[in-house]
């Protein structure tokens, strides 16, 4: 599962940056994501003086490892008369190190749109010194954005409300081109999505058993991935859909999955076989087909048929 580290580098509880920080982390399904807060008033305070920060020792070890292991950052730290606060300054130069190579998306807080100019210098500080990945949709809210009931206006709610699935896909797509085990979270040229009334039982069935991951979980829409395959699973109604859509008319003269197979392919059949039949699906036995392969078979309550079978031999 894909961790992201939301960092808060304000000293003042409450404050917009934190707040916006939250805001962010709302907007993120923890079950595609697990997020890891570090927060700067924690941090042990000895790291002023002459000598570096002791990253794999110490006080400070235990921060270190949660920031190495993620796959990226959430920086939310405000800015003060057009310039960045030092202490956004003090954590890329004290953890710099373990954000290299990785994707970086900054969260500010100001006095006015104009302040996103202080942004720049911790933007070079991060992509030359410490070589780090910065998303290019990184968010400012300023003290207009805030309304008197201590929420924020609609237009930040907008922009803030896309940010972390589109910083997600970044991190994703960035963790498969560098690391040659994560491809599964690559997007192929095809892939299929089945509306179904419910998502969870889907979800268990192509997790526990058929080898995929979680890459997004909102709304009742659910991305799951793994090498070379991607499978949507859209939990909207059908009577709720729009006049004009190409299921409309479909509502209910046939079943959601008729004339379709949906075939997946697994290295280990037996185990996705037994694991199906613990879950309770309506599966059939394991048999060899014609083609010199063996699979087994389920279709879903929703008509949904699937097949499941190993992969073939050279």
């Amino acid at each position: 599962m894909l961790r992201i580290g939301l960092i808060s580098l304000s000293l003042r509880s409450g404050s917009l940056s934190r707040r916006l920080l939250a805001l962010w982390r709302r907007n993120v399904r923890e079950s595609c994501v697990e997020l890891v807060e570090v927060d700067l008033r924690t941090i042990p305070s000895d790291w002023i003086g002459d000598e570096d920060v002791p990253l794999e020792s110490g006080d400070f070890a235990p921060v270190a490892a949660d920031l190495r292991s993620c796959d990226g950052y959430v920086l939310a730290y405000p800015v003060h008369c057009y310039t960045s606060a030092s202490q956004a300054h003090w954590f890329i130069e004290a953890f710099g190190e373990l954000l290299g190579g990785k994707p970086v998306t900054l969260l500010t807080a100001a006095g006015t749109s104009r302040s996103h100019l202080a942004m720049d210098d911790v933007i070079r500080a991060l992509l030359f010194d410490v070589r780090a990945y910065v998303f290019p949709g990184n968010v400012q809210a300023v003290e207009a954005d805030e309304t008197a009931d201590g929420g924020f206006s609609e237009e930040l709610m907008e922009r803030v409300g896309g940010a972390p699935r589109a910083f997600v896909d970044y991190c994703i797509a960035l963790r498969s081109l560098s690391t040659p085990g994560a491809r599964a979270t690559a997007i192929p040229d095809q892939f299929v999505e089945l509306f179904v009334p419910q998502t969870a039982p889907y979800v268990e069935l192509f997790v526990d058993c058929l080898g995929y991951e979680v890459v997004h979980n909102l709304d009742g829409w659910v991305d799951l991935r793994r090498p070379g395959a991607r499978l949507l699973l859209n939990a909207e109604n059908p009577a709720q859909l729009k006049a004009d859509h190409p299921f409309a008319e479909h509502r209910t003269a046939t079943s959601r999955g008729y004339g379709v197979e949906l075939a997946i392919v697994v290295d280990d059949l037996e185990p996705a076989h037994e694991r199906a039949a613990r879950l309770g699906w309506p599966i059939g036995p394991m048999q060899k087909r014609p083609w010199g392969v063996r699979d087994f078979r389920l279709t879903t309550s929703d008509g949904y048929y699937i097949r499941v079978t190993e992969r073939p031999g050279p």
